[in-house]
């Protein structure tokens, strides 16, 4: 189980550093490149995680699958709150950050 466990945090934070970088270099694109970007990167990202459950079903015995995939869920819904709670920081920093000017 430990190996399951081990397997599926690494993989949620692989995806999870996937999804940050995507969003990093389509920020910077035009409209249209950026959306190319995302499709790519959101398939590639989805044949991963595909190819690594379907890896972790085949190898492991089904407790440690249970734990690859309970692990990877927890990886990857603590790192979306991570991400969106540094977000709506950024974003109370640029509403703040105009009001404090006009002052």
């Amino acid at each position: 189980m430990a190996a399951g466990s081990l397997a599926g945090a690494l993989l949620g934070a692989l995806d999870l550093l996937t999804m940050v970088r995507m969003a990093r270099k389509a920020a910077v694109l035009s409209p249209a490149r950026a959306s190319a970007v995302v499709r790519w990167v959101a398939l590639g990202r989805v044949a991963l995680i595909f190819l690594a459950m379907a890896l972790g079903a085949m190898v492991l015995n089904q407790p440690a699958f249970l734990c690859m995939a309970a692990t990877y869920i927890v990886v990857r819904l603590g790192g979306l709150f991570v991400v969106a709670g540094r977000h709506s920081e950024a974003r109370a920093e640029q509403g703040r950050g105009p009001a404090c000017r006009q002052s």
